[in-house]
């Protein structure tokens, strides 16, 4: 009966924290358990509730899928790390191996229970931070309505091939501000202040990232005023934005074929 109230308890709190792998019922859960860390689908279960407890709690101790020796080493590092209240997995994981299926299943409790744990006080930290703001400082959410597993995982499609398009698009952006650049060089007078130019230039463009960073987590954090589409041409942002370079008209000449883009030809005409 203890066996069935733990499985349920591991059940439920793998589907809290979006578990969608093998072990989703309770007859392949304890399975799993019984073959212990000779079972992929257990070890692969342990791998991925460490990597999601890694960024909630700085964890220095990680577990990779290996022999089974240096598993219950990583194994007993990560308990004490965590520290687990059960004694005897810690000591006997490394003295003599856990050998029974209810001592595995106190090791996924462990490892379950202690991320919701942490999700449980980053949810009181955040809320107690967003009091001390002032009302209506943050504003309210883009989305409005609970969405469905099925729904979620549409979203997530969605946004992967937008971030495919996206990343093809600033990577075009990018190589033509490199031709840029490297076309104010071109004259005798720049060549003298290359070096001069690279140190300027390099580190900001190191830190133009070509892969977008934009995730399902954005979506949730959007307030309504995303929503507010301002014209960069407009007059309010116009007094913003104008400047001395607004003046001078870039003609450039064409072939109506992508990979030409690194033959693109500049001419720098004053405008009167």
């Amino acid at each position: 009966c203890l066996s069935a109230t733990m499985e349920c308890d591991i059940l439920d709190t793998l589907e809290q924290v979006g578990y969608d792998g093998p072990l989703q019922n309770e007859e392949t859960l304890v399975k799993a358990c019984e073959n212990g860390l000779s079972s992929p689908d257990y070890v692969n279960l342990c791998i991925w509730l460490v990597t999601r407890l890694k960024p909630l709690c700085d964890l220095e101790e990680s577990i990779t899928s290996g022999d089974t020796d240096g598993l219950q080493f990583e194994m007993s590092g990560l308990l004490k790390e965590l520290q687990c209240p059960y004694q005897g997995l810690v000591s006997g994981i490394l003295q003599e191996g856990l050998k029974t299926k209810k001592e595995y299943l106190q090791l996924m409790i462990c490892l379950g229970f202690q991320q919701m744990y942490f999700i449980v006080i980053i949810h009181f930290q955040t809320n107690a931070l967003l009091q001390e703001l002032p009302k209506d400082h943050i504003g309210n959410p883009v989305l409005k309505h609970s969405l469905e597993i099925k729904q979620w995982e549409r979203l997530e499609k969605i946004n992967k091939l937008l971030s495919s398009e996206y990343e093809c698009r600033r990577r075009m952006l990018i190589k033509r501000l490199d031709v840029t650049v490297q076309s104010f060089g071109w004259s005798d007078r720049a060549k003298e202040r290359v070096d001069c130019m690279a140190r300027i230039y390099q580190p900001k463009r190191q830190s133009l990232a070509q892969k977008s960073s934009v995730g399902i987590a954005h979506l949730l954090a959007a307030r309504d005023d995303i929503c507010n589409v301002v014209k960069t041409s407009s007059g309010s942002s116009r007094e913003n934005t104008a400047c001395a370079v607004n003046k001078v008209l870039v003609i450039t000449d064409r072939i109506c074929v992508p990979a030409i883009v690194l033959s693109l030809t500049y001419h720098c005409v004053s405008l009167p």
